[in-house]
């Protein structure tokens, strides 16, 4: 009930899978599990449904989803709309860019892009819409950023703290490795998105249209501030992951009672927070829960291994391959399931065959995470576009496919820090150069796509078909 038939057949499947190993053929043969072992495996070991995973999300996650359902009910999301809004008024396709900012603030706090979009989808895709672009238009605008917060420091749907523990990395380093990929990401959907308003022949906003900021939006926005700030400020300390969030909660909590009368008058909105946060920490728990057992079965199997051998063997000679193979299996893994479990059994199963292909740890989990996150808009599936489609009143196929253009460029900058490991600045062999020359061809590349898909060049005018395709090749 609480995510639907994959988890379900996914468990299903590695469950059948270890128990029918000696009659399977060539690779997939193994010992095979009785019963007991099942039991053994699924209730009393270090993977299972009570091992270290599910203590994680328990010690660690849990604190920093009840952070994100408590700055939500202070009231800082409305006026974070509504500045980012006014910010981005002046630009061509302002409605667009603000849900671009307003759902990048908001995804890096939820633990789901689905959970993201049907949070802020109400309120920045109408916005869209007003501006004249089409309903799927507004929906794949609104699931591509939510994919993005995802994947955007310093909260990243708290996978980064899983990842963190799976790699043994301090927690800092993981969200510096994170930011120029996620910049990107968003650099290239603003770029789509002021092609398309070229294309629409949209005008910037003139400056006596603009609604101006009030003095509560402002302080508003503190409620949003302030308690990431607190975060950082805790991580850079030293504090724990746990007592960092723990340490934002109370800063969000104290700020909520201090600056917002409507907070201060409404208790029953600190009961609200606690409850939601217990409420979606219960439904990763049960995801991450059925994960514990297909990471029992995987382990005891061993069939990691020999996945991560078969990938390998391409990667030796041909890593574009190996890479390949990786990007699909995690799309497929991926599907149906929100970003923490996604990023677990992709973790699982991929990330250690992309590693001894011979890839950078750090960016080979990120490489896993990426592709984790995108499952939600890749078709068939897209459940983010199944959840944005119907508030835009668009078609959620039409819609995915339209994601996918807007999400190119973060489609392919796993590959780009594969091979120019310095994008992730943190990873031996870091170079100024490599950096350079890395975000230059980045930003051409974001140039071409955007000029290529919308037909439209901000310094040429409007595109031929031949044009289009000269700028794709490039």
């Amino acid at each position: 009930r609480a995510w639907g038939w994959s988890l379900v057949i996914l468990a299903f499947c590695f469950v059948s899978f270890g128990f029918a190993g000696p009659n399977l053929p060539g690779v997939f043969q193994h010992f095979g599990m009785d019963l007991s072992n099942f039991m053994q495996i699924a209730w009393y070991s270090f993977d299972g449904v009570f091992g270290r995973v599910t203590g994680l999300v328990f010690n660690t996650v849990l604190v920093f989803l009840i952070l994100g359902a408590m700055m939500s009910q202070t009231g800082a999301g409305d006026s974070l709309i509504k500045i980012s809004t006014v910010l981005t008024a002046r630009i061509r396709g302002g409605a667009a860019h603000a849900a671009i900012v307003a759902s990048a603030l908001f995804g890096m706090m939820s633990g789901s892009v689905a959970a993201n979009i049907a949070g802020t989808g109400v309120f920045t895709i109408p916005m869209i819409k007003k501006q004249g672009y089409s309903n799927n238009f507004a929906a794949a605008v609104e699931a591509s950023a939510s994919s993005g917060g995802q994947l955007t420091p310093p909260i990243m749907a708290a996978a980064v703290f899983v990842m963190a523990d799976l790699l043994g990395k301090p927690y800092l380093l993981l969200i510096a490795a994170a930011a120029l990929p996620a910049l990107f990401k968003y650099i290239s959907l603003f770029a789509q998105v002021y092609g398309e308003a070229l294309r629409m022949g949209h005008e910037p906003v003139s400056s006596d249209k603009i609604t101006s900021l009030s003095r509560r939006d402002w302080v508003n926005a503190l409620l949003f501030v302030l308690p990431l700030s607190t975060l950082m400020t805790a991580f850079l300390l030293g504090y724990s992951p746990s007592m960092a969030g723990f340490f934002g909660l109370v800063t969000a909590l104290a700020m909520g009672l201090v600056l917002s009368p409507d907070f201060r008058r409404q208790p029953i909105k600190i009961v609200k927070a606690f409850s939601l946060g217990g409420v979606s920490a219960a439904n990763i728990m049960i995801a991450v829960a059925i994960i514990g057992i297909v990471l029992g079965v995987v382990n005891e199997t061993g069939i990691a291994i020999r996945f991560a051998i078969a990938i390998s063997a391409f990667g030796e000679t041909h890593l574009i391959i190996a890479l390949i193979l990786a990007m699909f299996g995690a799309l497929i893994l991926g599907m149906g399931l929100p970003t923490l479990p996604a990023y677990l059994i992709i973790a699982i199963m991929i990330a250690p065959a992309i590693i001894k292909a011979g890839v950078d740890p750090i960016a080979a989990h990120m490489f896993v995470l990426y592709y984790a996150v995108y499952s939600s808009i890749v078709p068939p599936i897209a459940y983010g576009c199944y959840v944005a489609a119907p508030i835009a009143g668009g078609n959620p196929l039409a819609t995915s496919l339209i994601a996918l253009r807007l999400s190119v460029i973060g489609l392919l900058v796993p590959y780009v820090f594969v091979y120019s490991p310095s994008l992730l600045l943190i990873v031996d062999g870091f170079a100024w150069s490599e950096l350079a020359g890395t975000v230059i061809r980045l930003l051409a590349a974001i140039w071409m796509f955007a000029a290529c898909f919308t037909g439209v060049d901000p310094v040429t005018g409007h595109l031929s078909i031949f044009q289009r395709f000269i700028r794709f090749i490039l």
